[in-house]
């Protein structure tokens, strides 16, 4: 969500597209790769510079683990590792 807010900040919008037509324009913008995301976001040079370790750490996450089962998760770093690298990434937009 910060990531979609820096792109509308970036882009000089008051919200983020998210009906009909809106989407249909911008459909680039309507993903979860926070890789993507970052790259529209305007500041990916500022967070690879500065925050280069705590952006490797969280960008591991991917939308399908939502919905694996239990313990499929088990490669990425430990929600103790994940959730304080992306609260340092929040204070670094």
């Amino acid at each position: 969500m910060a990531l979609k807010a820096r792109i509308c900040e970036t882009l000089g919008w008051t919200r983020f597209p998210d009906t009909g037509r809106e989407v249909a324009d911008y459909r680039s913008l309507r993903t979860h790769d926070l890789d993507v995301l970052l790259n529209l976001s305007g500041v990916r040079s500022r967070i690879l510079s500065g925050s280069r370790q705590d952006w490797e750490t969280v960008s591991q996450w991917r939308p399908e683990l939502r919905y694996a089962p239990a313990g499929a998760d088990a490669e990425l770093p430990p929600a103790a590792v994940m959730i304080p690298a992306a609260a340092r990434l929040l204070e670094a937009l």
